[in-house]
């Protein structure tokens, strides 16, 4: 079986040509994943709706988990012709999904409350037309990945608290794979969200 690397968070999948839609779904669309990753994370969402109704704080670690493993990668979005603001989109999430795990893990924030401080970052960045820079990714994106994710919850039926604890071993895995940044995230949240 042929496989490929995923250029976002370096799993390695089952190549498959089957799958071009997926190339613009979630964070595909911004030439920071292989649609092979991008069909995984699509996989685990569709499961997750059906089993659990998109529980938090399951889902909100897992949409995190994925924006943070999937980092830009301007050269490879230059040779796929992706737009500059899919490239300037895929540098912003970066950006706002460190932050939702920064609120989880070191501010002990629900995922509610967690959404509620990334809304408001991005509405207040937005409205005073302030940009994001670009950050420097790890090397590895830690070792949980889309695939590993999509098979525990395709063989078999995870109750709801061993997804949530799955979900979390994920995001923790990523968050402490950003330890570099860990501090940049700090200030995102003390800038936007720390006078509350």
């Amino acid at each position: 079986m042929k496989t490929r690397e995923c250029y976002g968070c370096k799993g390695i999948y089952p190549e498959r040509s089957d799958l071009e839609a997926y190339a613009t779904y979630g964070v595909g669309r911004y030439g920071v994943a292989i649609p092979e990753c991008m069909f995984a994370v699509s996989e685990i969402l569709v499961k997750e709706n059906e089993l659990y109704g998109y529980p938090q704080p399951a889902h909100r670690l897992i949409v995190d988990a994925v924006g943070l493993q999937h980092p830009p990668h301007r050269d490879i979005q230059e040779k796929l012709g992706i737009e500059s603001r899919f490239i300037d989109a895929s540098i912003q999430s970066v950006w706002i999904h460190g932050l939702g795990l920064y609120c989880i893990f070191v501010k002990n924030m629900s995922a509610k409350q967690a959404g509620l401080a990334m809304k408001k970052t991005l509405d207040t960045m937005n409205r005073l037309r302030h940009t994001f820079s670009e950050l420097k990714p790890p090397y590895d994106f830690g070792k949980i990945k889309a695939l590993n994710v999509q098979n525990a919850v395709m063989e078999k039926e995870l109750s709801l608290e061993k997804y949530t604890q799955l979900a979390n071993q994920w995001a923790q895995s990523v968050w402490d794979a950003w330890k570099d940044q860990h501090a940049a995230f700090a200030e995102l949240y003390e800038k936007y969200c720390g006078t509350e």
